[in-house]
């Protein structure tokens, strides 16, 4: 018999048996030779309860350094913490800066990207040309470090509110200053108006001074943020269409005031601090 009736007839077969189970209709009960099923006993003994339950070990918690702001308590109206809140670079040069939003009426905003330091790729664009035309060098080799490292809401917070945060948050800036020998720092934007007030920090950018993090101090340079310079840039494009207005060659002449300013500040900082 080939294959195909083998499994035809077992087919059949199965098919017969469902039929006979589902009826409950058997038409041999038992044979001459056997034993009554109904004489047959079976006995049955319970299992001991098993009351001892297994130990869960919980293992601890391993932040890596760019998420260590998510155990910091010192500012309890935080939102969240911000996400790669400090990148490691390869050169003991820090740039602090900050993604979170400060301005009151603003919408939120949070990193899209495991490995996103800037608000956008053309912030980082725009920071690596400005870093590789002056270092010679990729910008990555800097160390970033948002500063404050949370969100919060910008609507309910006041000036006073911000200050403590960055205080408070100057203990984080401390700690990767001494774990990574940090020579001198950049703070850019959002961090160094949060920090020094917007009047000081625009007095500030391109001079050289000692950030002052309680008992220790390290140089430091304000500079514009490159967030900042994209500003400018869309609204220069937003006037092309009409290029021989006064309003368009303002705008221009001051988007290039600030990007020769920021090269120049940085060329500043490599002469005083690279050897």
């Amino acid at each position: 018999m080939n294959s195909h009736l083998l499994l035809k007839e077992y087919s059949d077969l199965l098919s017969d048996l469902s039929k006979l189970v589902e009826e409950d209709k058997f038409p041999v009960f038992k044979y001459s030779e056997e034993r009554n099923p109904d004489s047959f006993y079976f006995k049955w003994e319970s299992l001991p309860e098993v009351t001892e339950t297994k130990t869960i070990e919980k293992k601890p918690r391993i932040l890596t350094p760019g998420s260590r702001n998510i155990t910091c308590r010192l500012c309890p109206d935080r939102s969240t913490g911000i996400r790669n809140f400090l990148s490691i670079g390869k050169l003991p040069y820090l740039v602090l800066h900050y993604t979170g939003e400060f301005r009151p009426s603003q919408p939120s905003f949070s990193k899209t990207r495991k490995d996103q330091i800037f608000r956008s790729f053309d912030s980082e664009d725009l920071f690596s040309r400005m870093v590789e035309k002056v270092f010679s060098l990729n910008w990555k080799d800097f160390f970033y470090q948002e500063f404050p490292g949370c969100n919060f809401n910008p609507d309910r917070s006041t000036l006073e509110n911000w200050d403590k945060r960055m205080n408070s948050c100057l203990s984080q800036v401390k700690q990767t200053i001494e774990e990574n020998e940090i020579r001198a720092v950049l703070i850019t934007g959002g961090a160094a108006v949060l920090h020094y007030g917007r009047e000081k920090a625009h007095s500030l950018t391109g001079v050289i001074q000692d950030l002052d993090l309680g008992g220790m101090q390290i140089p430091s340079m304000v500079i514009r943020s490159p967030d900042a310079v994209l500003s400018l840039e869309k609204k220069r494009k937003s006037l092309e269409k009409n290029k021989n207005t006064p309003e368009y060659k303002s705008a221009r002449e001051e988007e290039n005031r600030v990007k020769l300013e920021i090269v120049k500040y940085l060329q500043v900082f490599k002469d005083r601090f690279f050897l």
